[in-house]
């Protein structure tokens, strides 16, 4: 209950506040790890198999393998 000119908020504004905080904090946690996963892996070139790309020629068996990985991971 809010009582007038208390200056007080209610509950309900507190909640909400909490809930959109760890909403955005739950957001740019998931963005990092995102990111941090492309960056770990920027030498393997994962940007290919995560987009779907075809390779332009037959891959090596071990490739292959993790393109189905990765877009099974996505996926």
């Amino acid at each position: 209950m809010r009582r007038e000119g208390s200056g007080e908020k209610d509950w309900d504004e507190v909640g909400v506040g909490r809930k959109l905080s760890a909403l955005a904090g739950y957001c740019v946690l998931f963005m990092l790890q995102v990111i941090g996963v492309y960056w770990w892996y920027q030498n393997d070139d994962i940007c290919n198999p995560s987009f779907m790309i075809p390779p332009k020629a037959i891959p090596p068996f071990w490739n292959a393998v993790f393109t189905i990985i990765v877009n099974g991971a996505v996926a």
